[in-house]
């Protein structure tokens, strides 16, 4: 999502980006090897991370995106001079070729790219008859199980990134996080899961989900195989075992 400033010189681009996680640090980065001037402003404040999902990527496709192999994103993004992160800078309003932090100071560039996330404020400046994102038609339950308390057996194996289990319109995303110190040591990770439930949509009605309500799935409610129930349940009981809980 960009807003452009009328008659902005191309010879030297100069863009802000509003978000800097993983595609407004990818666009920095490949902006800035192709000569551009490049501020991002992310709303984190140093070493502060509110909430946030995991995101399956495609670590090829990264590299020949960014030229990076290795090097963390931020960091080689502090390290190029054609780069500027501001963190702590909350963009509140976005223009043809400028953006305003909530502290009122305001950046000027040719371009301006909202990389700013499902509610995003450049989304509300340049489509504001669409300024939520859509609503996919389904519900994220997520948890975090400590890796010593699962049997190997369902644990992705050293070279399995995630595991995923299908049944139906259903789906189960599981892989390996640091555990809660941090820590990436083998039996000190947690398991972080991921349930795409397309059945529950009914749940955000009550809420103020004002995407959710525009855009919700009337179709009929969806019921979980039992095959997958079955797996559900034997796989409750092996951690009841493992914790030395009968069932």
């Amino acid at each position: 999502m960009m807003t452009v400033k009328p008659n902005g010189d191309r010879r030297d681009l100069r863009v802000v980006i509003v978000g800097g996680s993983l595609v407004g640090l990818c666009t920095a980065v490949t902006l800035a090897r192709r000569g551009a001037r490049v501020t991002v402003l992310e709303r984190t404040p140093e070493g502060r991370y509110q909430g946030g999902g995991g995101l399956g990527v495609d670590v090829t496709l990264l590299a020949a995106v960014t030229g990076l192999a290795e090097r963390p994103l931020e960091t080689h993004a502090r390290r190029t001079a054609e780069i500027a992160l501001r963190r702590g800078a909350e963009v509140v309003d976005a223009g043809d070729g400028w953006a305003q932090t909530v502290d009122g100071e305001r950046y000027e560039a040719d371009a301006v790219i909202g990389a700013d996330g499902a509610r995003s404020t450049v989304r509300r400046r340049v489509t504001p008859e669409r300024s939520d994102g859509t609503y996919a038609g389904y519900l994220l339950w997520r948890a975090m199980v400590p890796e010593s308390d699962l049997p190997d057996e369902i644990l992705p194996a050293p070279d399995e990134p995630s595991r995923e289990h299908y049944s139906g319109p259903y789906r189960l995303v599981t892989y390996l996080v640091p555990g809660a110190d941090g820590s990436t040591t083998r039996g000190q990770r947690r398991l972080n899961l991921v349930w795409y439930d397309p059945a529950r949509s009914d749940l955000l009605e009550p809420t103020d989900c004002s995407m959710a309500r525009r855009s919700m799935d009337r179709s009929p409610p969806v019921t979980c195989r039992s095959g997958y129930a079955r797996s559900c349940e034997s796989s409750r009981r092996k951690i009841g075992r493992r914790r030395g809980v009968r069932r």
